[in-house]
């Protein structure tokens, strides 16, 4: 049995997680219908991939469940199926992340370097072409017979010459890498390894995160107490004294539930004539051998009672007194 947290706190947690996880259904259904025209085959990928979604938060409450009665073996074996479909689900936002952040990246990058390349050409092509044109002037200064001849050509000359080169300036275009460039003067990563890594890293982060907020509010959320207002006179199907209470107990042909049981041990545990064991309790209860045992483990970690071995035998050793039925309706 674990113990209780407030359960404003459970429901948030629980609420948070069912949000997180409609987030990423959106995301899985998204990459999975993208490109999809036909109807038929839409509904069918849309129906598929919320469908990892759903498991993940069903088997995540189980587990919860399970983790509050300490069945931890059983939710060992669950939350290996819970990690089998995260990580289906877990790839879907990795390409999404991918597809956001790195691929941007990358074709940025590369439009730069194009605009940066095509840039250079274009000045060395303009640096050609006056050169030409100097050369072209120079000989036509050389082979011209005329005074006025020269001058109209040094003219045209000392015009080419002072007109400023038209050197091209490439458009830059702003990256965005966020973190990746504060990390890349730290560590000399290139800002695509660290967006790839992050497109990895937060996912699978963020599931576990989701599925963890699902289950400790299944597992902390607290049990309704059992004693709250029960008044003297009115103490259920169990009587007050012994014989009434022993013979309730032996005519109800059915199993008693959690509540009931616990009932009848603080009713009966002050007039016992026997050692409380779990194979008492069980054959008095009707019920099995882990039920008993689960349910007296409980009620000790919630201080109504206290256990004890006797050799290998556990049994009810005492009672909170304040909690007795007995007294309470004495």
């Amino acid at each position: 049995m674990t113990k209780s947290a407030p359960k404003w706190v459970c429901a948030s947690a629980i609420a948070a997680g069912l949000a997180a996880f409609a987030v990423q259904c959106s995301v899985d259904v998204y990459q999975g219908t993208r490109g999809i025209v036909d109807a038929v085959e839409w509904w069918a990928q849309f129906w598929q991939w919320t469908l990892p979604t759903a498991f993940t938060i069903t088997f995540s409450a189980f587990g919860g469940a399970l983790l509050r009665v300490r069945a931890f073996f059983a939710a060992a074996l669950l939350y290996v199926v819970v990690g089998v479909v995260m990580a289906i689900t877990a790839s879907n936002s990795i390409d999404f992340l991918t597809d956001k952040t790195v691929a941007k990246t990358v074709a940025a990058n590369h439009r730069v370097t194009a605009a940066k390349d095509i840039a250079e050409i274009q000045s060395e092509n303009a640096k050609t072409e006056r050169k030409e044109t100097l050369d072209n002037l120079w000989r036509t200064y050389v082979v011209a017979k005329r005074a006025e001849d020269k001058e109209k050509v040094l003219a045209q000359i000392k015009s080419v010459t002072d007109k400023p080169l038209p050197v091209q300036t490439p458009a830059v275009e702003e990256l965005k890498a966020g973190g990746g460039t504060i990390l890349n003067r730290y560590t000399g990563l290139p800002v695509e390894t660290i967006q790839e890594v992050r497109a990895v890293a937060v996912p699978v982060v963020f599931l576990i995160a989701k599925s963890l907020a699902i289950t400790l509010g299944f597992a902390f959320w607290p049990r309704p107490e059992v004693y709250g207002d029960r008044k003297p006179g009115n103490s259920g199907n169990f009587g007050t004294n012994v014989a009434g209470l022993r013979k309730t107990v032996n005519q109800n042909a059915g199993p008693l539930d959690r509540d009931d049981a616990l009932s009848d041990l603080l009713a009966y545990f002050p007039l016992r004539q026997e050692e409380l064991t779990i194979s008492f309790l069980k054959e008095r209860w009707r019920v099995s051998k882990q039920s008993t045992y689960i349910w007296l483990k409980e009620w000790e970690t919630q201080g109504l009672i206290a256990l004890k071995y006797s050799g290998n035998r556990l049994y009810v050793s005492a009672i909170k007194p304040k909690m007795s039925i007995v007294k309470q309706t004495a």
